[in-house]
């Protein structure tokens, strides 16, 4: 374990953020805007200069998608978590920060194994910037855990609505991606390229 009262220089950070569309690269709360958050807070935390800070990010990637464990192959995960992790692995982090927690993954059993195998076990503080969740305390790991649940939960919802809108778009005659060059629907014609 780490042991942070006898850290010298600035604290080693690694901020991680993450949108699971290709929309959200730049649109809602965007990457650059998950990151100016987690900044904006260590300055007011450390100050400037008072960190160094790794940014890993994983664009367009669903957070229902785990990591990879040291030393594993990397099939099926988010590959700058999966990096994250073995940097925490390696000592190279003492604090990790996230904009908000479900930007960590909306997997409860991959959150609850990242935070007890990793976060716990070698020593590093996680910090939330939306909900300051803190995950050192036995009441903290309680309220982080619940939610990844609901974040869990939430994803799930998503994922049903999303396939019932789209089965009913199909049983209507229109087609689920984007219409081919042409595609004609009550004598309509879709001309756009």
């Amino acid at each position: 374990m780490n042991d942070y009262s006898e850290q010298k220089g600035p604290v080693r950070v690694a901020i991680y953020k993450r949108v699971s569309s290709q929309e959200q690269v730049t649109g809602g709360y965007s990457l650059a805007d998950q990151e100016r958050a987690c900044r904006d807070y260590l300055d007011s935390r450390y100050g400037r200069g008072g960190y160094i800070a790794k940014v890993c990010s994983d664009e367009g990637i669903s957070g229902t998608l785990g990591f990879a464990r040291p030393g594993t192959p990397a099939k099926n995960v988010r590959p700058a978590l999966s990096a994250l992790v073995q940097d925490i692995a390696d000592g190279k982090i003492t604090v990790l920060v996230v904009w908000r927690l479900d930007r960590i993954g909306r997997n409860a059993r991959a959150w609850h194994e990242l935070l007890d195998d990793f976060i716990t076990k070698y020593g590093v503080e996680m910090i939330s910037v939306q909900e300051r969740v803190d995950t050192t305390t036995p009441m903290g790991k309680f309220f982080a855990g619940h939610l990844a649940l609901a974040a869990e939960l939430f994803a799930r919802i998503t994922s049903e609505n999303v396939a019932m809108a789209l089965r009913r778009r199909r049983e209507a005659g229109y087609p689920t991606g984007r219409p081919g060059y042409g595609w004609i629907r009550d004598g309509k014609r879709d001309n756009r390229s």
